[in-house]
């Protein structure tokens, strides 16, 4: 599960337990890199589109292994 975050200029990457209902890790990652990052969403081809909210907004693509 992926969460992006504006305030904290990141996106959170939360692993989940085996049955899939509970939190069993959280990862920041792109921190500071891209800046505030306002929505995500996973292409076709296993890559990340997010945007983000700076001002001089960009979609930046990245890929998640």
């Amino acid at each position: 599960v992926l969460a992006c975050c504006l305030r904290g200029e990141r996106m959170i990457r939360f692993t989940l337990d085996g049955s899939g209902t509970a939190v069993a890790g959280k990862t920041d990652t792109l921190e500071g890199t891209f800046g505030r990052i306002r929505n995500t969403i996973l292409d076709g081809q296993g890559g990340l589109l997010f945007c983000t909210s700076n001002g001089d907004d960009v979609v930046a693509r990245i890929s998640y292994k």
